[in-house]
């Protein structure tokens, strides 16, 4: 069923509506309206989804409150409580929270909480020629080793582009551990 109102109409059916229908929201022609709220009340803050990386960072004196917390931004209650129970054995998680307030929240809530958050992000640039040269090989022989194409590994140490973020990433890991890239590539 769709009503069409005015401005006036609106916030009369705002303040009745749910004191009779027990209506938790009203739409009216594309805006959404929260009731409850009065007037003067902050409104909720926007939540977004967050990708943190999560490791101990202290003593978790209120695990219970952790999972709580995490599953108030998102996680399910088996999931929060699977990863307190992993980062209390001293890993360190990537989580997506998909309900999070604010990134510097996110942060300060959960240190109080004895966890330490990091923020998952690929290098920005990368020095190909300098991971090239730091292994002692021509450009058509990084290539081959890697699985890169000769052209691209030209293009990137010239500048003409830039390697796409899970190139990056990549070629972070060859800079740090050229052994494990080839482990896996055989």
């Amino acid at each position: 069923m769709m009503f069409a109102l005015g401005r006036s109409g609106l916030n009369a059916v705002g303040r009745t509506l749910p004191e009779v229908a027990n209506v938790r929201k009203v739409v009216v022609q594309g805006a959404t309206r929260t009731t409850g709220k009065q007037r003067g009340q902050k409104p909720s803050p926007i939540r977004s989804t967050v990708s943190v990386v999560l490791r101990l960072g202290g003593a978790v004196d209120h695990p219970v409150t952790l999972i709580q917390t995490l599953a108030r931004w998102g996680l399910v209650l088996r999931k929060a409580h699977e990863v307190v129970t992993r980062l209390v054995a001293g890993e360190k998680l990537p989580v997506l929270l998909a309900d999070a307030p604010e990134p510097a929240e996110v942060v300060s809530t959960l240190e109080r909480l004895g966890v330490a958050v990091g923020f998952p992000h690929p290098p920005v640039s990368i020095n190909v020629k300098a991971i090239r040269a730091k292994l002692g090989v021509t450009q058509k022989e990084f290539a081959v080793q890697f699985r890169f194409d000769v052209d691209s590994v030209q293009n990137w140490e010239q500048g003409r582009y830039q390697p796409d973020s899970p190139t990056r990433i990549l070629l972070k890991v060859i800079e740090q551990h050229p052994e494990a890239v080839e482990d896996v590539l055989g």
